[in-house]
């Protein structure tokens, strides 16, 4: 269920791509919020029943509202992800990854348990602060504030996932320099792994 949940999202993204119809990217917005609910950790439901009232409320501006805030709630969605990891004497996030991918082993190294840490943070707060530009975008769009110039909603949402490739990818090349005690293994054999182990980190 979970995996056709999310082709059918992939689905509809393409085709409103193509189409330039924007009724078929605001379908994706509910799908969103039930794939969420049913693959996220039920610690995160209550951040997704905040998503799903505020699509709502952007659903009721209209169609090319609730399309341009989904970028935002998404990206407010991962950030918490890796924020909550970091409260109540949880295992940050990617503490958890390197348990996963190269066994614990690793985080009895106080360096690579800051690191780790460290890394959660500012994947928290990069998630936050574009979710922040992105509402800004959104509101000089949409109601002419900030005055200064701002992109548009609609580049924000290719600058998105930009941000967030160049900071997987950078962080990925500066380890062993930051970090050089850590395995050295492939780009894509990495991204391989980590995404065999994500949907277990989550549901902590």
């Amino acid at each position: 269920m979970r995996a056709a949940l999310w082709v059918i999202i992939i689905a509809l993204a393409v085709l409103s791509r193509v189409s330039g119809d924007d009724r078929y990217i605001a379908a994706v917005a509910p799908l969103v919020v039930v794939a969420l609910w049913f693959a996220g950790p039920r610690a995160l439901r209550g951040a997704v029943a905040l998503s799903a009232v505020a699509l709502l409320g952007a659903w009721f501006g209209g169609v090319a509202l609730l399309v341009d805030v989904l970028p935002i709630v998404i990206a407010a969605l991962i950030g918490w992800l890796f924020a909550r990891s970091l409260l109540g004497g949880r295992e940050a996030l990617i503490a958890r990854a390197i348990a996963a991918i190269d066994g614990s082993a690793p985080l009895a190294d106080p360096a690579v348990m800051r690191y780790a840490v460290r890394l959660t943070r500012l994947w928290a707060g990069c998630q936050f602060a574009l979710g922040a530009f992105g509402l800004l975008c959104v509101a000089h769009a949409h109601w002419g504030w900030p005055s200064w110039a701002l992109p548009t909603p609609r580049l924000f949402a290719l600058i998105l996932p930009l941000v967030v490739i160049v900071l997987f990818v950078s962080e990925f090349a500066l380890r062993p320099l930051l970090l050089p005690q850590a395995p050295r293994k492939p780009l894509l054999a990495f991204v391989r792994e980590l995404a065999q182990v994500w949907p277990r980190l989550i549901e902590k």
